[in-house]
């Protein structure tokens, strides 16, 4: 009930608001679009990074030898004559195992588009020319004798190096499945890297692909990139 002579304030679309009302508003707007604001800040500065992947969709051409083990790859020779392992995939979500097949230990020049990430490279091929050259099995994996594990995450070494942001994580986990199912190299990433798994995606190892894992298994250098043989895999934590 209102005390006598306090009028009640009511608005009215068709009629100037309320001064009562004015106030309010004058406070409360610029209040609420401020905490909408610092929302919006906070929620975009707590997101994870998607990573430093890079897909770069110029056409580019590289030469070397191709070779189909451990994973498809092209063997190239720097100007000093290193070698540098850039591994090899196809359109779409497909491995390179049938064409590397075809031309293993073959010179070749391939146009495709590059990704890359922290020192990782790979070619997405458009098209392979055979030309003349040293043929060749190309560099070998030199494995360590001694097995260890590590804690990290198994992913599509495409999409990680560039092809899909994020390329990892809950998010990512059913493209990755699909990708290494046909035969796009797995990756294992941890604190220390990436290692590009050559051996021992079973079909344990796969139901596992973008969740936290410790992984078991022997640790090897092709050329200057760091490949593993998995021996065991377990989970360790829930996707999030």
């Amino acid at each position: 009930m209102r005390e006598s002579g306090e009028r009640e304030v009511m608005y009215v679309g068709y009629r100037p608001v309320p001064r009562q009302m004015r106030r309010a508003l004058m406070v409360v707007v610029p209040g609420v679009v401020m905490v909408l604001g610092l929302i919006g800040v906070v929620m975009g500065v707590s997101q994870r990074s998607p990573g430093r992947g890079v897909w770069d969709e110029r056409v580019v051409t590289m030469s070397g030898v191709m070779v189909r083990e451990p994973v498809p790859a092209l063997i190239v020779r720097d100007e000093g004559g290193a070698e540098r392992v850039v591994l090899l995939v196809e359109e779409g979500k497909h491995g390179a195992q049938e064409r590397a097949a075809r031309m293993a230990g073959v010179s070749v020049r391939v146009e495709g588009t590059s990704l890359r990430r922290d020192g990782e490279a790979m070619l997405e091929i458009r098209a392979v020319t055979e030309i003349d050259g040293d043929a060749g099995r190309g560099t070998e994996v030199v494995w360590r004798e001694e097995a260890r594990t590590w804690r990290g995450e198994l992913v599509d070494a495409k999409c990680f190096l560039g092809a899909m942001k994020p390329g990892d994580g809950k998010t990512h986990k059913a493209c990755a499945t699909l990708c290494v199912s046909n035969g796009i190299p797995a990756m294992l990433v941890t604190s220390e890297g990436a290692m590009t798994v050559v051996s021992g995606m079973d079909d344990e190892a796969m139901e596992m692909i973008g969740e936290p894992v410790e992984v078991r298994g022997v640790e090897g250098r092709w050329g200057e990139r760091r490949v593993m043989r998995i021996e065991r895999v377990r989970r360790v934590g829930v996707l999030k």
